[in-house]
């Protein structure tokens, strides 16, 4: 049964996830004072520019392409299942592959990893000392909050098998569960603070430093650490919880300012995703979580027309919701709307 409000902004956290990526992907690996030496509009400048001859103008990155492959395998299945999931991670990497991180990268090669893709990142993870915390699962995971956000349970778990099919650190999976959970609130239409208590309850019981990194500041989660240092060895721009910070700092921020839902200018969406673009580090990645949070509390009818239009391939994202929708209609996996409560 469909529910036009709810799904206007299930399809508002996977539009806000690929045009945060998209303008993101530009600025990828640039200090805070490099962008800002560049002097330009960066929402303006990058909706019409292209990377280079294969990343088109609006083109979204691997962040994008991994959350159509968890919807991918929702539609195949009627849930999410490690290996059916592992599939589609590894058919895209065989057929585009454009951007995938060190870690990701390793996991999808081994030559186990179809057929136990939790055993090999478990595995991986271990090799590393259980040192390696980085953000390629929190970067997908919109995808998971918009699939039952009805059933906060099921959004959880589904959010833990997200992240440990290629990230097992306790890290990525509160990262992942945070994101999902606060999406699937507001698609519900919890209020943004309920939204963030209710993620920050369920997050904290897989790491307890995930609570502290959802209330940090820009300047605290210093995004571009390291990028302006060249004796620094080791940039931890691409470190889960420096995302989520970015994340919940979005989101709190567009709670904040004024005509969320009425066309005002500048665009409050635009408006704080555009911070978080100029504060650098892995900015495709910050701008896909940030975008996905304010998409889903804004709903995709909100959004600024310039910004939808701008997006180099905005037909996929429909096509796959699509399909999702008509599994839910086929296998009665929605409630009707009438059933559908919640304290706002």
């Amino acid at each position: 049964m469909l529910n036009k409000e709810r799904d206007g902004r299930r399809l508002g956290a996977l539009f806000g996830q690929a045009i945060g990526d998209a303008l993101g992907v530009h600025d990828e690996f640039k200090s805070a004072k490099l962008i800002a030496s560049e002097e330009r509009d960066l929402l303006s400048y990058v909706a019409t520019t292209e990377r280079n001859e294969d990343w088109k103008a609006g083109a979204w990155s691997d962040d994008t392409e991994q959350a159509l492959c968890i919807l991918g395998a929702y539609a195949r299945d009627g849930g999410l299942a490690p290996r059916t999931l592992a599939a589609f991670f590894k058919r895209w990497l065989l057929e585009d592959g454009r951007g995938c991180g060190n870690h990701t990268n390793l996991v999808l090669n081994h030559p186990q990893f179809l057929k136990d893709p939790i055993g090999v990142s478990h595995a991986g993870w271990d090799e590393s000392d259980r040192w390696a915390a980085p953000n390629g699962a929190v970067m997908r995971v919109s995808a998971v909050g918009i699939l039952r956000p009805w059933d906060l349970n099921w959004t959880e778990r589904a959010a833990i098998l997200s992240a440990q099919v290629t990230h097992y650190d306790p890290r990525c999976v509160a990262s992942t569960v945070a994101v999902a959970i606060a999406i699937a609130c507001l698609i519900q239409g919890m209020s943004i603070p309920k939204a963030i208590e209710e993620a920050r309850r369920r997050a904290g019981s897989y790491h307890h430093e995930a609570v502290k990194f959802m209330g940090m500041s820009l300047e605290e989660l210093k995004l571009d650490e390291g990028l302006d240092d060249p004796k620094a060895k080791r940039k931890p721009i691409g470190y889960t919880y420096k995302c989520l910070g970015a994340g919940f700092y979005a989101l709190r921020k567009f709670n904040e300012l004024p005509d969320q839902d009425k066309g005002s200018e500048p665009h409050p969406f635009g408006e704080v995703l555009e911070e978080i673009l100029a504060a650098g580090g892995d900015v495709d990645t910050n701008g896909a979580v940030a975008g996905a949070l304010m998409g889903a509390a804004l709903g995709v009818q909100n959004f600024p027309p310039d910004l939808i239009h701008g997006l180099h391939h905005s037909s996929r994202l429909v096509e796959h919701f699509r399909v999702v929708l008509n599994k839910e209609i086929a296998e009665g996996i929605a409630p009707v709307p009438e059933q559908e409560a919640v304290e706002k």
